[in-house]
């Protein structure tokens, strides 16, 4: 396992096994600044992109499966 717990999770969610490689680079961006916050390694998921644009739409949508994911884990965990 990665040191970081966040990255850990995201490398399982996007590994060749689950064939999710055709997201986008700020889609998966969303995702792992989600899972940094929740695992406390940052204080809050960056602003990375203008709102209204295409790019942080993206990346919203990943921050939103970042944070399914981190609930997920955590109810595993229970």
């Amino acid at each position: 396992m990665n040191e970081s717990k966040a990255q850990d999770l995201f490398d399982r969610a996007f590994n060749a096994k689950t064939r999710r490689g055709d997201r986008s680079m700020e889609y998966k961006k969303g995702v792992l600044d989600a899972l940094k916050c929740r695992a406390g390694e940052i204080t809050q998921t960056p602003l990375r992109y203008a709102p209204g644009s295409v790019k942080y739409d993206a990346w919203r949508a990943g921050v939103t499966e970042g944070r399914q994911i981190w609930a997920s884990q955590e109810e595993n965990d229970d």
